[in-house]
């Protein structure tokens, strides 16, 4: 049984990046045991369970008894321990009342670890169809504007029932005449990693206020971790640094007198430092100093030589005294040459990890500026003081062709993955969706003037994607990107004048929320070092009066 309330979840960076990552695999007969007794299940009945997908925090099975009857069973990281999955649960069962937008009901589900599969779990209907972005190719332009319109449809309802505050819901009695209510906001900004130990505000939000100064505070409370742990691991280091150097001067001391005890010495602290430089090494694959450390490390390098060179002079001048090329003294030297390789080898790596710290301290210190920057001027274009509450409204921010199933016409059939999903202020619901987000294209791409898909590369795209592999009909990938740009770009109008035409007010929000949807973007990317110097250009023309939209300062030329 768990006993911590993210047992079962271990945080890997290995790549480069945070990725959540499972302790243990989920038995298969542990989640049939479990689907026995919810199901009611007798032994005639059947039960078996199948691997059908996996997502960033899930995995998905197939549930199906000897009646076709059949489920969907996810089994879940604690990645925010109960809240994720009572959210989750809310929601749909919200939705399943108050709208026609298809989604899975909930048949049962366990927000808790402490259980025979040792994760929480949601049982639910399986959904009819299959994912938009397998059958989009397929689809014709009619019948993909017919399906945006829908969509648009959808959204309009979750904007005819609002809240007040903004969090994910989370009530969960699944009684009819219980009313969800907003509760403490899930999502990746407070859960990822460490973040999810911040002692930060978390909600409900009363205003957009609160909930954008909470996103700021996470930031910095995030940072400043990062420092104090970097600035620790430096001290440790220089300490460390500082101790193998007097032990090589007392070596260096004792060699006069003994030339034994001087090659103990350097045996063991050569062990020693090796693996600290395996250490610093993998510490520097998450780093881009590589330019900085590479000057240092020759700089380094230069003034090792530059003493090694003298020694050995030093030594070559008494083996010259010596008649006898195999005496003593010649081992001796021998020994302090590998002694100063490795010494200058040690060095090298010890400089390195400080160089990376160092790097990453500042990289660190320069996003607290920038994000307290963006807490700065957060008044001027938020009110701080709101009062009734802020009304606002479900949305589904995840809302790719993956999460929308369709039949073979193209029709909707249902719309998945809504966890993490909140209730926002209705600026923010104006955001593209992500299956609409691309480039401009305003021409439609000519097929004849691309060039025909490589067979060797089609294959081995076909084993890379597998399931996920799309036909590319003998054309070029860049034909197919280009034509989706183009389509996005004539759908986006459709879905802005459907939603606009059924909800006056998301128009109105979606001409003048501009600088705050730029301003709740630019918060998302202040820990992308990539964007970083842009965001604080921005901040900087927003503070002088001028107002470029991030994306003309993300990517010149764009509006």
């Amino acid at each position: 049984m768990s006993t911590s309330p993210r047992a079962g979840l271990v945080w890997d960076d290995s790549n480069g990046y945070l990725e959540p990552k499972w302790a243990s695999e989920p038995s298969i007969e542990a989640i049939q045991a479990t689907c026995r007794r919810v199901l009611q299940l007798d032994a005639p009945d059947g039960c078996s369970v199948s691997f059908k997908a996996e997502g960033a925090f899930n995995k998905v099975y197939l549930v199906e008894d000897n009646y076709e009857r059949r489920w969907i069973f996810r089994v879940s990281l604690p990645i925010d321990p109960q809240k994720k999955t009572v959210g989750e649960v809310a929601t749909l069962d919200w939705l399943e009342r108050h709208s026609d937008i298809p989604v899975p009901k909930v048949i049962a589900f366990d927000d808790s670890g402490d259980n025979e599969i040792g994760y929480e779990w949601t049982l639910m209907d399986l959904m009819p169809g299959t994912s938009a972005y397998r059958q989009w190719r397929k689809m014709s332009m009619e019948t993909k504007t017919t399906f945006v319109e829908k969509i648009a449809e959808y959204q309009a309802q979750l904007f005819k029932s609002q809240f007040r505050t903004i969090g994910t819901l989370k009530d969960v009695s699944l009684d009819e005449d219980s009313k969800s209510e907003p509760g403490q906001l899930v999502g990746p900004m407070y859960f990822m990693g460490k973040r999810y130990d911040l002692d930060v505000p978390r909600g409900p939000f009363r205003s957009s206020y609160d909930w954008l100064k909470s996103f700021i505070s996470v930031i910095v409370g995030d940072q400043k971790r990062v420092i104090n742990e970097l600035s620790e691991s430096t001290s440790d280091s220089e300490s460390s640094s500082d101790s193998d150097s007097s032990s090589d001067s007392d070596s260096d001391s004792d060699n006069s007198s003994s030339s034994d005890d001087s090659s103990s010495s350097d045996d063991s602290s050569s062990s020693d430092d090796s693996s600290s430089s395996d250490d610093s090494s993998s510490s520097d694959d998450s780093s881009s100093s590589d330019d900085s450390s590479s000057s240092d490390d020759s700089s380094s390098s230069d003034d090792s030589s530059s003493s090694d060179d003298s020694s050995s002079s030093d030594d070559s001048s008494s083996s010259d005294d010596s008649s006898d090329s195999d005496s003593p003294s010649d081992d001796k030297s021998d020994s302090d040459a590998d002694s100063d390789s490795e010494t200058e080898a040690e060095a090298k790596a010890k400089t390195k990890e400080q160089l990376v710290a160092e790097y990453n301290i500042g990289l660190a210190e320069y996003t607290i500026e920038v994000a307290e920057v963006l807490d700065d001027i957060l008044p001027d274009i938020f009110p701080k003081a709101v009062n009734p509450p802020e009304r606002t409204v479900l949305l589904h921010d995840d809302l790719s062709l993956n999460n929308i199933l369709v039949d073979d016409d193209g029709a909707i059939t249902a719309i998945i993955d809504w966890e993490c999903v909140s209730t926002v202020p209705l600026w923010a619901t104006t955001k593209t969706p992500q299956f609409l987000v691309g480039p401009e294209r305003e021409e439609a791409p000519d097929r004849d003037t691309y060039a025909d898909a490589e067979p060797e590369m089609e294959a081995e795209e076909r084993i890379r994607d597998g399931d996920d592999y799309l036909d590319s009909e003998g054309k070029n990938i860049l034909y197919w990107w280009h034509l989706m740009e183009y389509e996005q770009t004539k759908l986006r109008k459709v879905y802005s004048d459907r939603l606009s035409e059924l909800c006056p007010a998301w128009g109105e929000a979606l001409v003048d929320g501009g600088l705050k949807r730029d301003f709740h973007e630019a918060i998302f990317h202040c820990t992308n070092r990539r964007r970083l110097v842009k965001i604080d250009d921005w901040v900087g023309e927003i503070m002088e009066g001028e107002f470029p939209t991030l994306a003309s300062i993300f990517r010149p030329g764009c509006t």
